[in-house]
């Protein structure tokens, strides 16, 4: 005799999948989130800074993680704080700070996990501090300062550049790269060249950042010259400059001029020449009046 088994309708196994594929999906989301947040058994908040490299004009994200199982209370305070005055930036996902531009926080909750947002826009020098995340009366902290556990960024502005050169042939070009971090790997190209070995090149660190010095001798007179700078993972670009032929006294180095510099020059000449004309047209009325009185007195006598 065989006996039959009946059955579970489809729909009712798929149920059974589905259930187990929820379960597994939670189980591997809890440890997920728990080796994420790199919880200590004497904590429960956990910061972290999440931007990498730190770019001295780009944003910076802050990180803050917060379980509340242990907590039979609901949480009422949730606070973003920055040292060494203890003001506050943020409650909550609201802005309270007095620059309104500057932070920007985010509030994410599932269940009794928190996941607390700071980014700071357009980050600089002021920014560097010690950070307070607050979920009532525990916190985490956030040194956030320029140290080699961090990788910072600056990439200078044309402004922190100066260019220097000599009258004479053959040309030294002096470059000073005022500031830049972090220790950058330069190459020069003159005429397309590859002159970097040629060089005199020197890198000094100062309080926070590095400056570059470099000494360039040239033989020719006319060409391209371009310096370009790997710092860490970001290009920079020093200049474009234009070498005029320097002989004898007759030497001089101009940046490529646009458009609207020519237009002023013409303007500025233009100018000068009308203020010519002018003197030029009164000392003749001057003359011609000295000279009419004169005839008019041999006249009288």
């Amino acid at each position: 005799m065989c006996i039959f088994k009946p059955k579970r309708p489809r729909r009712y196994q798929t149920k059974i999948i589905r259930g187990q594929h929820n379960v597994s999906y939670w189980i591997t989301l809890f440890f997920l989130l728990i080796s994420v947040f790199g919880s200590h058994a004497q904590d429960s908040v956990t910061a972290a800074i999440l931007t990498e490299p730190i770019v001295f004009g780009e944003d910076v994200t802050f990180q803050c993680l917060f379980n509340g199982f242990k907590s039979s209370q609901p949480i009422t305070s949730i606070m973003w704080i920055k040292e060494p005055n203890k003001v506050p930036i943020a409650n909550g996902d609201i802005n309270v700070s007095t620059n309104k531009t500057k932070y920007t926080p985010t509030l994410y909750k599932e269940g009794t996990l928190y996941m607390y947002m700071l980014t700071l826009h357009n980050f600089d020098f002021t920014d560097l501090s010690t950070y307070i995340c607050e979920f009532d009366f525990e916190d985490a902290l956030i040194t956030f300062e320029m140290d080699k556990t961090l990788s910072f960024v600056y990439i200078p502005n044309q402004s922190d550049v100066i260019f220097n050169q000599t009258s004479f042939e053959p040309t030294q070009l002096y470059i000073w790269i005022q500031k830049i971090y972090p220790q950058p790997n330069c190459t020069v190209y003159y005429k397309g060249d590859d002159i970097t070995r040629t060089i005199k090149y020197a890198v000094e660190l100062g309080i926070t950042l590095y400056s570059v010095k470099m000494e360039i001798v040239l033989n020719e007179c006319i060409g391209s010259l371009n310096i370009s700078c790997l710092i860490g993972s970001r290009h920079f670009t020093v200049s474009n400059y234009i070498q005029q032929c320097c002989k004898g006294n007759e030497c001089s180095t101009t940046e490529i001029i646009n458009a609207p510099d020519i237009t002023l020059c013409l303007l500025l000449v233009a100018v000068m020449i009308l203020v010519m004309l002018c003197l030029f047209w009164k000392g003749r009325k001057f003359s011609y009046a000295g000279h009419h009185r004169e005839n008019s007195c041999q006249r009288d006598e």
